[in-house]
């Protein structure tokens, strides 16, 4: 299959969604928004989503409840050739073998095995531990990595009843940086939200030229849809934001820039 994956990764609240569908707006690129195929089959915990012993399982029954295909209207949920019948197809087409490699690479072929000339393909990957996984056994892709400052990362998290705390942002961040170190320059992009909201034709330009795809159609989506971005948002709800990032959420905000 000459299509590239490309995933698409970040701590919780930090613009991932936003970043998804502008490069999903490309009619070369399909990246869904936590489909959960990487993570589910490779056994990752992705918290309050189902989380069977195997991906079979939660593939059969999603499935059943959904009949999208074809359509970009949803992009955010399925690929392009999903349906009822993924399971079985995908079982078929991966014949007699068996193991979760051949079984993915098995599940992509179905899903995008499209008329549709693809470049890219890919999901919202929600755990670092599926793409340290995803490299062990060989499943090459590039990664889009969003920052945001942590401490409208919070506000964000306390507004949508996300959960979680500084700590835990700084946790993802550090998660990503111990990864990072083991790829490629070449393997990864990091944007900040910031400048993605204040800058999006610079920013958007940049991952064109790594994706070697043209910018047009995403320059145009973030356009559109840029709404209420909550920078700053922090210096109002969380005026006492140093009581909760000390230590080491603290240094982050300072090596990423956000604080001096």
């Amino acid at each position: 299959m000459g299509l590239k994956r490309l995933v698409i990764h970040g701590v919780g609240r930090s613009g991932t969604t936003f970043i998804q569908q502008i490069v999903n707006s490309h009619p070369c690129i399909w990246v869904t928004n936590e489909f959960l195929l990487y993570d589910l089959a490779l056994g990752a915990n992705v918290g309050k989503k189902s989380h069977p012993k195997g991906a079979w399982q939660y593939y059969m029954r999603l499935g059943l409840r959904n009949n999208w295909n074809q359509s970009k209207e949803h992009f955010w949920d399925v690929p392009p050739t999903f349906n009822s019948s993924f399971v079985p197809d995908s079982i078929k087409e991966l014949g007699t073998e068996m193991g979760v490699v051949n079984w993915i690479k098995a599940a992509e072929r179905v899903l995008y095995d499209s008329d549709i000339a693809y470049t890219w393909f890919g999901d919202k990957v929600l755990e670092v531990n599926t793409l340290r996984r995803m490299r062990e056994l060989e499943l090459s892709y590039k990664v889009i990595y969003i920052y945001r400052d942590g401490r409208d990362n919070l506000v964000s998290r306390y507004r949508s009843k996300f959960g979680g705390n500084a700590e835990i942002w700084a946790k993802g961040v550090k998660d990503w940086w111990r990864l990072r170190e083991e790829l490629d320059s070449e393997l990864y992009r990091e944007i900040k939200f910031e400048d993605l909201i204040d800058k999006p034709g610079n920013v958007i330009l940049k991952i064109g030229k790594w994706l070697r795809v043209d910018t047009d159609c995403m320059s145009l989506y973030a356009a559109m849809n840029i709404r209420e971005p909550g920078i700053g948002d922090y210096k109002k709800v969380m005026p006492n934001w140093r009581r909760q990032f000390k230590g080491e959420p603290l240094r982050v905000l300072q090596e990423l820039g956000y604080v001096e």
